[in-house]
C-alpha cells in the first residue's frame, strides 16, 4: 500500500466501499446501545445510588480522557482495519462473558463495572480507527454530508435502543441483550477481512519502528499543531464546558425518572428513546443543509439550543414526563449541530496523517471533564435533585454559546483554508 493510488479508493468505487464497511459497523452500535441500555438500569435497579450510576458512567469515560491521545497515536501509526477486527472481538467477547453471568445469575455489580471499562477501551479503539479512516475512504466534499448521516444513524440507534430494550428486558432477559450484541459486533468483524481499509501515505514509513518515546513525541506534535490552530483552543475549552453539563443530563436519565418522575423502566426508555429521535432529527438536518459556511456557527448554534432545553428541562420538571419528552428530544436534535461541523472541519482541514492524534486530543480535553462532573452531579442529585442541576447547567451554557460567539476566533475557526 504504497503512494495514494493504493491508498485512495478511485471516485468510482468509494461509495460501495465505503458503505461494505460501514454499513456493518453501524449495525453492531444496535448491539452496543442494547448493552449499554441494560447494564445501566440494572446497576439502576440492583443499587438504586446515583453514586453507583455516575461511576458507572464515569468508568466508560475514564480511557476517553486518559488513554485518547496515545490512541490515537497508536490508531495513526497502527493497521486500521487490523485494529478495528481487535476492538470488536473484545466486545464480542465482553458480551458473551455477561451472558454466561447473567444466565447463572451470578452476576454482580463488579462484573458490570469491569466490563465497562474493557468495552469503553475497545470502542475507543474502534471509533479512532473509523473516524480516520472515513476522511480516506469518503470524497472530501461528502465529509460534512456523512458526518450528518452519522449524527442521524447514531440517533435512530438511540431511538430505537431505549424502548427495544425495555420490551427485551420486559419479555426477555439480560442474557438475550448480550448474545444479540455478541451477534452484531461479529457480524462488524467479517467485512474488513474482505475490504481493503486506506491507509495515510506515510503509513509505511511511520509504521516500521513504534516505541514509547517515538508516540509521546507524535502526542506533543498533535499538542503542538492544535496549539498553533488559530481558535482550535478555545474550541477544545468551549467543548470541555459543554461537556461538563451535557454528560450527566444524558447518562444519569435512569436516576431522573427514578427520583424525580417516580417511573421505572418505560419511562426510562420513553426519554431515551426521544433523545435517539432527536439527534436522528437533527442529523438529518444536518446531512441535508451541511450547515452553516463557517462550521462553528452551526455548532454553537446547537450548543445555545442545548442549553435551553436543559434549563427548561430543569424548571418544568414539576409538571411530569410529557413537556420532559419534548425537552430531551430538543436536546438530542442540537447535538449533532455541536459536535458533526467540528468533526467535518478537522476531516476537511487536518493533514490526514495526524487526524487520529486530533480526534484523540480534542476528544481527550472535551471527555476529561466529564467524570468529575458525573460524580458532582451524582452528589448534586442525591442530596438536592437534579432538577438543580439541570437549570444551573441549561444556564451556564446558553453563556458558553454567547461567549463562542463574540470570540472570532472561534467564530472562524477552519476557515483558513491554507492551515
Amino acid at each position: 500500500m504504497n503512494g495514494n493510488k493504493n491508498n485512495m479508493f478511485t471516485p468510482e468505487r468509494w461509495l460501495t466501499s465505503f458503505l461494505c464497511v460501514w454499513i456493518p459497523q453501524n449495525i453492531s452500535l444496535f448491539g452496543a446501545g442494547l448493552v449499554q441500555f441494560a447494564l445501566i438500569w440494572w446497576l439502576t435497579s440492583a443499587t438504586n445510588s446515583a453514586i453507583i450510576v455516575s461511576m458507572a458512567a464515569a468508568i466508560a469515560l475514564i480511557p476517553k480522557a486518559i488513554l485518547n491521545p496515545f490512541i490515537g497515536a497508536l490508531v495513526d501509526k497502527g493497521n486500521r482495519a487490523f485494529i478495528m477486527i481487535i476492538s470488536c472481538l473484545c466486545l464480542a467477547g465482553c458480551s458473551i462473558i455477561l451472558a454466561f453471568l447473567f444466565l447463572g445469575g451470578i452476576v454482580q455489580t463488579w462484573h458490570v463495572l469491569i466490563t465497562l471499562l474493557i468495552r469503553a477501551i475497545a470502542d475507543t479503539f474502534h471509533n479512532k480507527a473509523m473516524m480516520t479512516s472515513t476522511s480516506l475512504m469518503v470524497q472530501p466534499h461528502h465529509l460534512t454530508r456523512i458526518a450528518g448521516i452519522n449524527q442521524a444513524f447514531y440517533g435512530v440507534i438511540m431511538f430505537v435502543t431505549p424502548a427495544l430494550g425495555a420490551l427485551l428486558l420486559k419479555m426477555s432477559s439480560f442474557t438475550t441483550i448480550m448474545i444479540i450484541d455478541f451477534a452484531g459486533a461479529t457480524l462488524a468483524v467479517l467485512p474488513l477481512f474482505f475490504i481493503r481499509i486506506p491507509q495515510p501515505s506515510s503509513y509505511n514509513q511511520s509504521n516500521k519502528r513504534l516505541n514509547f518515546r517515538l508516540l509521546l513525541t507524535d502526542i506533543a506534535e498533535g499538542f503542538r499543531y492544535l496549539q498553533h490552530w488559530p481558535g482550535a483552543v478555545g474550541m477544545l475549552v468551549l467543548s470541555a464546558m459543554m461537556n461538563f453539563i451535557m454528560q450527566p443530563y444524558f447518562s444519569l436519565i435512569a436516576i431522573f425518572v427514578r427520583a424525580t418522575l417516580q417511573g421505572g423502566e418505560i419511562e426510562f426508555g420513553l426519554l431515551g428513546a426521544m433523545v435517539g429521535l432527536g439527534f436522528l432529527s437533527g442529523g438529518i438536518i444536518l446531512g441535508i443543509w451541511q450547515g452553516h459556511p463557517r462550521k462553528m456557527v452551526t455548532s454553537l448554534t446547537g450548543m445555545m439550543g442545548a442549553g435551553v432545553a436543559v434549563m427548561v428541562s430543569g424548571s418544568l420538571a414539576f409538571a411530569g414526563i410529557i413537556p420532559e419528552l419534548a425537552c430531551f428530544f430538543l436536546a438530542g436534535a442540537m447535538m449533532p449541530l455541536c459536535m458533526g461541523p467540528i468533526q467535518a472541519l478537522v476531516q476537511k482541514t487536518v493533514k490526514k496523517n495526524m487526524q487520529g492524534r486530533i480526534f484523540s486530543i480534542m476528544e481527550c480535553v472535551s471527555t476529561s471533564v466529564a467524570p468529575v462532573s458525573l460524580l458532582l452531579a451524582g452528589k448534586i442529585f442525591d442530596i438536592f435533585s437534579p432538577e438543580v442541576w439541570y437549570i444551573g447547567g441549561g444556564l451556564t451554557a446558553i453563556g458558553i454559546a454567547l461567549f463562542g460567539f463574540m470570540k472570532r476566533k472561534i467564530r472562524n475557526l477552519g476557515t483558513v483554508a491554507s492551515y
